[in-house]
């Protein structure tokens, strides 16, 4: 088990280099900067510093949203392979439609409060038992 952190160089799985160059040099060779003084004063935007000349990567972050406040995943950009952030574990941080409809007709829904619960129960806590016996 690996952590994957931004001073990862290099995919996992397929091990294609994930630099993607000198934020300043990259930068300057955007044309969007007309010296690389002014190259070099963006790129401290992101870190980088004459003596720390930090790297953009080429990975790609992906977001849950609902879930951690950040970057769950890294999915690489040559292979696809998706890695969680925290653990380095293979990972698939999306599910298709069908997977999606599977997980739904595996679980009963509370008569109560309509809240997803197992398959094999009725109510998810015994309060909306309570409640329902009551109506």
């Amino acid at each position: 088990m690996i952590k994957l952190d931004d001073k990862m160089d290099k995919c996992p799985k397929c091990k294609a280099s994930w630099n993607g160059g000198d934020i300043a040099e990259a930068l300057f060779k955007t044309g969007n900067y007309k010296t690389k003084e002014l190259a070099e004063k963006a790129a401290r935007n992101y870190g980088w510093t004459p003596k720390n000349k930090l790297q953009f990567k080429t990975y790609i972050g992906i977001e849950i949203q609902g879930e951690n406040d950040g970057i769950s995943y890294f999915q690489c950009d040559k292979c696809e392979a998706s890695f969680d952030r925290f653990t380095g574990e293979d990972a698939i941080p999306f599910k298709s439609k069908e997977e999606k409809e599977e997980d739904i007709t595996e679980q009963n829904i509370c008569k109560w409060c309509e809240t997803p619960i197992d398959k094999d129960k009725e109510f998810c806590s015994e309060k909306c038992m309570i409640n329902w016996v009551k109506d």
